[in-house]
């Protein structure tokens, strides 16, 4: 098996709005739960990036799993 690092470049939506408060909502639509909140639009740019990719790295990891637990079972039949 070989293993490595896989680097590609995706496009996601990242919608903004200002809070009654004055703090900063951010959503990422294409990814359920992906949402963030800042004191400031500069912030909430920050955080949602580092939600996108810390939802996309588990979204992976749970694929990864889930892919493993499909071949155990299938070699299991053999």
């Amino acid at each position: 098996m070989l293993k490595g690092t896989v680097s590609t470049n995706i496009t996601v939506t990242a919608l903004f709005k200002e809070n009654e408060d004055g703090t900063f909502g951010a959503v990422c639509p294409e990814i359920p739960g992906c949402v963030v909140i800042a004191s400031s639009k500069r912030d909430a740019v920050k955080k949602i990036k580092a939600a996108i990719e810390a939802c996309l790295v588990e979204l992976l990891d749970h694929a990864r799993h889930k892919l493993r637990a499909t071949k155990k079972r299938s070699a299991g039949r053999g």
